[in-house]
């Protein structure tokens, strides 16, 4: 199978190559970039830049975009041609408006397209599916913050598309939009925004699933680390450490904490983007958990909290 990456950044050398290079059947991966990068660096992936792409004859098994938001749709266009099959990274665009309102349609008229979501393709989800069906849940609390970055990152700048909303807080959304669909009920919310940087910085959401199920989200920038979800029924606490993004080599478990004490259960070390990418390449269409219509509904319900 023949891959194509668009864009070279420190997620597509830290994640999207090395998750690609543990699947047998892709052979080929080919690199879209006019960066000069050491060939020794790259290995057997084969750089392409813009000037080249007139001269590709073959289609690609599957796309990736990776670069800053505001760019993802125009290297979308530049590329449409050459697969079906695409995965874009989050945000898919920071235009939610015309992406809602079907003008980006045509763009996507008779491809598959997705949003990188990798965590709802590890076995650590499909633990979270279980008990949200099985249990009689009452509450649902989730946190995404991170710590301060570099002055220069692109999550500071509203020109390439910075937005907690839609860095950290696209993943707990993502989360409960995928778990209840569309029955959820907003109660209130705040947005954070700072003036000086003229973007949000973070986010707290207060909702209702299925009119009983408590919902309280979480996000943001230049806070303490959070990556978790705790879930609880009638009797006990669910504690899933590290439920969206995983260090390298991570074993992933979650706790059961009932009454003081604590259970714990193992579910292993995986490569989540490996997972995914294998899904989006070998598995029927019909198998995909996030592409166009949902993601319509999700930055929805986004854009309603933003008020824009």
């Amino acid at each position: 199978m023949k891959v194509l990456i668009v864009g070279y950044g420190s997620h597509t050398k830290r994640r999207i190559i090395p998750g690609l290079k543990k699947i047998n059947l892709v052979n080929q991966i080919h690199l879209l970039t006019d960066r000069e990068l050491p060939k020794n660096e790259m290995g057997e992936i084969e750089i392409i830049n813009n000037d080249n792409l007139k001269n590709i004859k073959t289609a690609y098994d599957l796309i990736l975009i990776s670069s800053y938001p505001t760019k993802h749709i125009d290297l979308f266009k530049k590329v449409r041609s050459l697969g079906y099959k695409f995965i874009i990274e989050k945000p898919i665009t920071d235009k939610l408006e015309s992406f809602i309102n079907k003008e980006f349609d045509v763009f996507f008229k008779d491809k598959l397209v997705y949003e990188s979501n990798a965590f709802l393709y590890h076995p650590i989800y499909k633990e979270v599916e279980k008990i949200i069906k099985q249990k009689n849940i009452k509450k649902l609390v989730c946190s995404f913050t991170v710590p301060q970055l570099d002055e220069n990152n692109f999550r500071y700048k509203k020109e390439l598309g910075g937005s907690s909303i839609l860095d950290q807080g696209v993943y707990p959304i993502t989360l409960i939009t995928e778990l209840f669909k569309e029955n959820i009920q907003i109660k209130k919310y705040k947005i954070i925004y700072d003036k000086k940087l003229d973007l949000d910085t973070s986010g707290i959401l207060i909702a209702k699933a299925f009119e009983s199920i408590e919902i309280e989200l979480s996000w943001g920038i230049n806070q303490e680390y959070t990556n978790e979800l705790r879930i609880y029924d009638d009797k006990k606490e669910f504690f899933f450490p590290f439920i969206f993004s995983k260090p390298e080599n991570h074993t992933s478990n979650y706790f059961e904490i009932n009454q003081g004490k604590k259970n714990e259960f193992l579910i292993g070390n995986f490569d989540q983007f490996q997972i995914m990418y294998e899904n989006i390449l070998l598995k029927p269409n019909s198998n995909s958990p996030i592409h166009i219509d949902k993601l319509k509904y999700k930055y929805s319900f986004i854009k309603n909290l933003l008020g824009s």
